[in-house]
């Protein structure tokens, strides 16, 4: 699962490779978009509990969309594997994903955005999709004024992911919203994407 070369240049960079990124990713690739996720640990991680409330509709489609996923990963969905079959997923779609990628900002970068690493090589998008938790205003910098927000917000060509999370059940809801608001759907101040 994990990709040895990062390409430099792609449509999406995803920071941060929880459900709900790693959700974000699959809905991406599904559609055909240029997608790299880079997370910082290992494969196999396991989702933290989200400590904000989550929309109960949220939680309804999430189930949907898991079963959904389990058919075409053709396994049954388990809280152990959920990430790592997500990730999966989303790699068969052409995604490509990243381990053992710690991200150390994401950065306005001319007619898009560059997500720097740490280990040195950045990778510029057209869109950033961030779902790092806690890390995001950091991750941002003061350039990105972050309310304390539930929900999906859109900065600059950047999308950010509920502050508090949502959980595994309502992540591949969360995660395909985030890829909307990244491809620019009616409404939403990103550049559309050629799918």
């Amino acid at each position: 699962m994990t990709s040895v070369g990062i390409p430099r240049s792609t449509d999406v960079v995803v920071v941060g490779g929880g459900a709900t990124g790693s959700a974000a990713a699959w809905w991406l690739a599904r559609r055909g978009v240029g997608v790299v996720l880079l997370e910082r640990v290992g494969p196999g991680y396991r989702p933290g509990t989200p400590r904000g409330r989550v929309d109960p509709a949220l939680v309804a489609e999430g189930r949907r969309l898991w079963a959904e996923l389990g058919q075409e990963a053709g396994q049954q969905m388990d809280p152990g594997t959920a990430v790592t079959v997500l990730q999966d997923a989303a790699a068969a779609h052409g995604a490509v994903i990243g381990h053992h990628r710690r991200v150390t900002a994401v950065l306005p970068d001319g007619d898009g955005v560059r997500a720097r690493q740490a280990a040195g090589a950045d990778v510029h998008a057209r869109v950033a999709v961030v779902t790092a938790g806690d890390r995001t205003p950091a991750l941002l910098g003061p350039g990105f004024l972050l309310p304390d927000r539930v929900s999906p917000v859109v900065l600059r060509r950047v999308v950010v992911g509920p502050a508090g999370g949502c959980g595994l059940v309502g992540a591949p809801a969360v995660g395909r919203v985030l890829a909307d608001l990244a491809l620019g759907q009616p409404g939403i101040p990103v550049p559309a994407l050629t799918a």
